[in-house]
């Protein structure tokens, strides 16, 4: 099913007229010559409530819907970030290049790196590759353990086809060695 971004916005601008109007017979309706056993207020703030609840589950659709339009799967190419460090490192930024464009940078700051460490993800680039071959460099910036500064380049080279690529670039203590490893890994998707 394609959709284009008109019917997309169309499709969302009824919407919010459905929302306003419901909103407006609900006041309407809460009168102080309507009968009802709840207080005017409380049917307005619970209709309200209702409709929020909608707009919020309407959007979440709108952008999957919007992510499905602009990266379809056959041109889809995602990198991201994953941490399991802090001994030997502190991750400061990280560069991504793509066939030799800049295509994301990002600076770290300290509630981020700590959810990576804690386990988060973070989504550093999402975008669109022709099918072939292409080559994914990301420069990490940070400090060591001892506080001097450390600039590392991975690389990843890939062959797009149908299926959208995945690449996670994993930074993680390596205990055995006393530094830190950088990896950039194509993860197979869920299709």
């Amino acid at each position: 099913m394609t959709i284009t971004k008109k019917q997309l916005v169309s499709t969302f601008n009824i919407y919010l007229m459905l929302c306003f109007g419901l909103f407006s017979f609900s006041i309407q309706a809460s009168e102080p010559n309507s009968v009802s056993s709840k207080p005017a207020s409380e049917n307005v703030w619970n209709q309200l409530e209702d409709n929020k609840k909608s707009l919020i589950d309407l959007n979440r659709q709108l952008l999957n819907i919007e992510q499905e339009l602009l990266f379809p799967a056959s041109t889809q190419i995602k990198v991201f970030v994953s941490l399991n460090t802090g001994e030997f490192f502190t991750l400061d930024s990280v560069e991504i290049e793509l066939d030799k464009k800049l295509v994301s940078s990002h600076l770290y700051t300290v509630r981020e790196r700590n959810a990576l460490i804690e386990g988060a993800a973070h989504d550093i680039f999402i975008g669109n590759v022709k099918s072939g071959n292409h080559r994914v460099i990301a420069t990490i910036i940070g400090l060591d353990e001892n506080k001097r500064n450390v600039k590392r380049a991975v690389a990843i080279d890939f062959t797009k086809e149908s299926k959208p690529i995945i690449i996670n670039l994993n930074i993680k203590d390596n205990q055995q060695s006393k530094n830190t490893d950088f990896l950039l890994e194509k993860i197979d998707p869920l299709l």
